[in-house]
């Protein structure tokens, strides 16, 4: 009963933050002035500096800052956008200088203070590289204990449909200790096995904590289920395990592996059906549908199939499942099927959200992600339009209208060939 009530007061104080207000203080670092919010704890040696994602740091961010700091720790909010004039965008990420974040972590490591970084997101890649850069400066200096990673985003690129996914090269150039927290209902997570191999490989020590049954950024949605909120509740907690966990690692650095040129990243393709460019055109399928009855993709030759992989969780799947429904209903009687597979959901999550949403095309259980990773999904919704023989000559990345024209078009084409 205490638990829950020390569990109760906690979600209360992040749901809340009543007297949660920081100190709100500022650094000089490399003749740049960056803004902190700083909960402190008196007399403390253990600082986690927390360094902002695409969405910046929002009330929920402060209210578990401070929540943290109820368990001894000084949490530092290091507002390194604001100190460069970015907006709070992903792309000004990549602007931030890693050399700032260096000397972010040398300024509260002063006196004996031991550093931690915290990461989320997009933020997780200029964490790493800051990482880097202190290393490169203070060689072995046990100040920086570690970095802890919450839902990262890894992928250099969501790359396009069919085609292998390419990492960002910091991941192989840091050898540090790392603790990755990672939701289970994110396409993020079907891609962390990769990264923590690639990470090991560098010399990293990698531990990990998989949360089951939440979305990323669960700890600051505002549509937040109960247990969203119960996890939420625990998150300083965790947060507080994985940064003693760190500082008991030892890592064997000898020389940092070489760095690389950040690659450029291509500009942004329009949302729709593009041609397909992968050399895989073919791939099986073959999963339960919602009654456990085998379906295989073998079986709708003669047939034009779009293959749309989707999750109830995933936002822009529910946005676009209105004109997908639409497209069904388009083509019905015509040799046209669209066959949903969903990803790693149970069936009576899945067949509750078809009958709210009337969904009327067939729905295949992909449980373990084998079929997600066999025709190389790396975002959700992920859609593949398919020829009568079976093989793949349109893809989709993302949420699109399936009524518009040009699709509409592109399917005409595929049924009179």
């Amino acid at each position: 009963m205490h638990k829950f009530l020390v569990k109760l007061l906690i979600l209360l104080a992040i749901c809340c933050p009543l007297g949660a207000e920081p100190a709100f203080q500022k650094v000089i670092i490399d003749d740049i002035e960056v803004p902190l919010q700083v909960y402190a704890v008196a007399g403390g040696n253990k600082v986690i500096v927390w360094l902002p994602s695409e969405v910046g740091f929002l009330a929920p961010h402060q209210a578990l800052a401070h929540a943290i700091s109820q368990s001894g720790y000084t949490v530092i909010l290091a507002g390194v956008i604001d100190a460069l004039f970015l907006p709070q965008l992903a792309s000004s990420l990549s602007q931030i200088p890693p050399q700032l974040i260096a000397g972010l972590i040398q300024q509260h490591a002063a006196s004996g203070r031991q550093v931690t970084l915290l990461a989320e997101g997009d933020g997780v890649i200029p964490a790493l590289r800051g990482a880097r850069a202190f290393r490169e400066r203070y060689g072995d200096d046990p100040a920086l204990q570690g970095l802890i990673l919450l839902s990262g985003k890894y992928l250099l690129e969501t790359p396009e449909a069919g085609h292998q996914a390419s990492r960002y090269p910091i991941l192989r150039q840091v050898r540090e200790s790392i603790f990755f927290i990672q939701p289970r209902k994110s396409p993020w997570y079907w891609t962390y096995p990769r990264t923590v191999e690639q990470l090991t490989l560098a010399g990293n020590k990698v531990h990990l904590l998989l949360l089951p049954g939440v979305r990323d950024r669960f700890y600051f949605r505002q549509d937040q289920t109960d247990l969203e909120q119960r996890f939420t509740a625990f998150l300083p907690e965790w947060i507080g395990h994985a940064r003693e966990q760190l500082a008991n690692v030892k890592i064997n650095r000898g020389s940092l592996p070489a760095t690389r040129a950040m690659p450029v990243k291509p500009a942004k393709r329009v949302k729709t059906l593009h041609a397909f460019t992968a050399s895989q055109r073919h791939v099986p399928l073959r999963l339960a549908d919602l009654s456990g009855q085998s379906v295989d993709l073998t079986d709708y030759q003669g047939r034009v199939v779009l293959v749309n992989f989707w999750a109830s969780w995933c936002p822009p799947c529910v946005h676009e499942l209105p004109s997908l429904n639409a497209l069904h209903r388009h083509f019905q009687g015509r040799a046209f099927t669209v066959l949903g597979v969903n990803m790693a959901e149970d069936a009576a999550t899945v067949d509750a959200f078809r009958r709210k949403t009337q969904m009327a095309f067939t729905i295949v259980m992909d449980g373990d992600g084998k079929a997600l990773k066999q025709w190389r999904v790396y975002a959700f919704p992920t859609s593949f339009l398919l020829d009568k023989h079976g093989d793949i000559q349109f893809a989709a990345i993302g949420a699109i209208d399936w009524m518009d024209a040009d699709v509409i078009e592109k399917i005409e084409t595929l049924l009179h060939r």
